[in-house]
């Protein structure tokens, strides 16, 4: 959840696994406040559902809107209805934008633009060390720093390898790009959550 987000769970919220809340977004199950009985306000209360891997960035949901699984919705849209799974919507009121957009499968070269990128994010960081190798193979990014080589399984989402500064900033600059490891450091090694 990023800064001033707020999830009201009146009538309840159901999130899914992978859901980013960006900065300002807002989600209401109910819509009621000047008095419905007397003046006739209009009365909403209804529960949000939000499905896996569903990314809202500055976005405002109302009440009784369901998300489907992998969903990008564009910065500053108001959701005022159900959003199918695999699609990018976006504006205010929220439109379809375009479906069956996620999942897609990424080429090889896709995936090594993509790696080169993130190691391009990383060495433009300040206080990042220049002298840090990156090597892709086979979906396996490798960061070498000295004498240590710490191993990001792309598909898998395992980490092996000592940690490092450099490992630390490439699995955080990963975490930015949407690619989370549930590692952490244990003892000077990459280790998995515990559950």
């Amino acid at each position: 959840m990023g800064t001033d987000s707020h999830i009201n769970i009146a009538m309840g919220v159901t999130l899914g696994n992978s859901v980013g809340i960006g900065i300002n977004s807002k989600i209401f199950t109910h819509g009621a406040y000047i008095d419905s009985f007397n003046l006739g306000a209009p009365v909403q209360w209804a529960p949000v559902s939000i499905g896996n891997n569903v990314w809202l960035p500055n976005a405002w949901v109302n009440p009784g809107v369901v998300i489907g699984d992998n969903v990008v919705v564009a910065a500053m849209s108001l959701i005022n209805k159900a959003i199918p799974s695999g699609s990018l919507a976006g504006g205010i009121p929220v439109k379809i934008l375009k479906e069956n957009y996620l999942p897609k499968t990424l080429s090889q070269a896709e995936k090594l633009q993509l790696v080169s990128l993130i190691e391009s994010q990383c060495k433009n960081r300040p206080g990042f060390k220049k002298n840090i190798r990156f090597t892709y193979k086979t979906n396996t990014l490798s960061v070498s720093e000295n004498k240590n080589i710490v191993f990001f399984d792309l598909n898998n989402l395992t980490i092996k390898g000592v940690v490092t500064e450099a490992s630390i900033e490439v699995k955080d600059q990963l975490r930015r790009n949407g690619i989370r490891f549930r590692f952490e450091p244990v003892e000077g090694v990459w280790q998995p959550w515990e559950t």
